[in-house]
């Protein structure tokens, strides 16, 4: 036995503990590396998810444009075919009036 700060320690143990704690501070390092790269990828994964979250609202913002460009084109053509039927009918109006003997078709 030996004494080891005033407390007796049986042989072999002193080698025992040493090597303990040698792991014990490995396996500390280790952790403490592997909870840095956890952080690591987690903020990697973190910035993707904000990248994907503006560029899903882009996306969304340009279906919107899309959406809304769509209806001015479609309000614009109603309002063509429109105008288009008026004039034909006062142009059958008129050839009509002035040929009494042709008969109006809708």
């Amino acid at each position: 036995m030996q004494l080891v700060d005033g407390v007796l320690v049986p042989p072999g143990y002193l080698k025992d503990l040493t090597k303990v704690t040698e792991e014990n501070k490995n396996l500390q390092e280790n952790f403490e590396y592997l909870l840095k790269m956890r952080t690591h990828k987690n903020l990697e994964v973190e910035e993707q998810n904000k990248i994907l979250a503006e560029e899903q609202q882009n996306l969304l913002n340009h279906n919107i444009n899309l959406k809304s460009s769509r209806s001015h084109a479609e309000a614009a053509y109603e309002k063509a075919k429109e105008l288009l039927y008026e004039q034909y009918n006062i142009i059958l109006t008129n050839i009509s009036t002035s040929y009494p003997s042709i008969e109006k078709h809708d």
